[in-house]
């Protein structure tokens, strides 16, 4: 089962959004893989837009932090 299946990406973009204007966070849903399934972006800090303004920033260190949040979610299957 994969997240569209749950909900669309139109109504994941929203539970973003409303998370973001609630607790002021960057709240990204990603899949499995740690990838996002959204475009949605409203920075909530001055850190991310620095390391996702490097050519390499989102790979190296965006994107492994996701995929590590993302295993340890699946090994405890706690989401």
């Amino acid at each position: 089962m994969k997240l569209k299946d749950i909900l669309s990406i139109e109504k994941w973009a929203e539970i973003e959004k409303e998370i973001n204007n609630k607790f002021g966070l960057n709240a990204s849903v990603v899949d499995a893989d740690g990838i996002r399934i959204t475009r949605f972006k409203n920075w909530a800090n001055r850190l991310c837009p620095v390391i996702k303004s490097y050519e390499n920033g989102q790979n190296l260190i965006c994107a492994v932090a996701h995929q590590n949040i993302a295993l340890q979610a699946r090994k405890k299957r706690n989401l």
